[in-house]
């Protein structure tokens, strides 16, 4: 019985002892961190699409021109509701 316990614990520790020598030699974790911004700037249709994009800030309104054309919006619909009131037989739309 003595010789099954010391087979079992010398194949136990012969298990043990290989298995830190493969976990000492297997490669370190190794963490990758990459930045979107460099990855898509160097697609091919970033060049076009950034093209598009300076276009139609071009053609688009700025908030300035914007807030003018709603306040114009605004005074018009108000005079027309004024004038509603003085004149309900007329149509102000």
């Amino acid at each position: 019985m003595k010789k099954v316990i010391f087979s079992l614990l010398a194949v136990m520790a012969l298990g043990f002892f290989t298995s830190n020598a493969q976990a000492q030699t297997s490669p370190a974790l190794k963490v990758g961190v990459f930045d979107y911004d460099v990855i898509v700037g160097h697609l091919p249709e970033y060049k076009d699409v950034q093209k598009k994009i300076e276009e139609f800030e071009k053609d688009s309104l700025g908030p300035e021109e914007m807030l003018s054309n709603i306040n114009i919006i605004v005074q018009t619909v108000l005079i027309k509701q004024i004038l509603h009131l003085k004149n309900p037989k007329q149509s102000w739309i």
